[in-house]
């Protein structure tokens, strides 16, 4: 009913950009750039977040193309944006696991932590990671000092990968 109320029955990209901690967090503009770069190609977007985390939602949307359902929807609409959704893209987050246990294409930006360790369990080809920095311990994103590392994920390589993802489909 959500999406139908939206206009977005189908096809959109669900974009999950918060994290509680900040070495989780891809910067806003990153995000915003994505979110652009989706709507220009006539995806739909939908933008993913909790109440208390509308602030970091509102700072990564577009200017228009993309419904932000950040704070507007239960937990259990929120989990049906992510299993309805064409892809996710989501900060190392619970977003990022609930696309595995549903099966959809997915992007999981990782910075801080191992995602050998704490990863999206076997989508290992789903992460994207700052090149040439290798993780450090699956405790680190406690270390607000880590944040920068998610500064070095180009938006390039998220969408390199989400297009691989797109064209890869559903993993059930």
């Amino acid at each position: 009913a959500q999406r139908a109320a939206c206009g977005r029955r189908e096809g959109y990209v669900a974009l999950a950009p918060t994290s509680r901690w900040a070495s989780k967090r891809w910067p806003a503009a990153r995000w915003r750039a994505l979110a652009e770069w989706l709507v220009a190609r006539g995806t739909p977007v939908a933008m993913l977040g909790a109440p208390s985390e509308a602030a970091q939602v509102a700072a990564a949307m577009p200017a228009s193309g993309a419904v932000n359902l950040c704070g507007r929807i239960s937990l259990a609409e929120w989990l049906a944006a992510i299993a309805g959704g064409a892809a996710v893209v989501a900060n190392d987050s619970a977003a990022a696991h609930a696309a595995v246990g549903f099966g959809r294409p997915l992007v999981a930006i990782y910075g801080a932590t191992d995602p050998a360790a704490v990863g999206p369990y076997g989508r290992a080809d789903s992460v994207v990671a700052p090149p040439g920095i290798a993780p450090v311990d699956p405790h680190a994103y406690r270390r607000d000092a880590l944040a920068m590392r998610m500064a070095l994920v180009p938006v390039e390589a998220v969408r390199d990968r989400l297009l691989a993802q797109l064209r890869r489909g559903p993993r059930w």
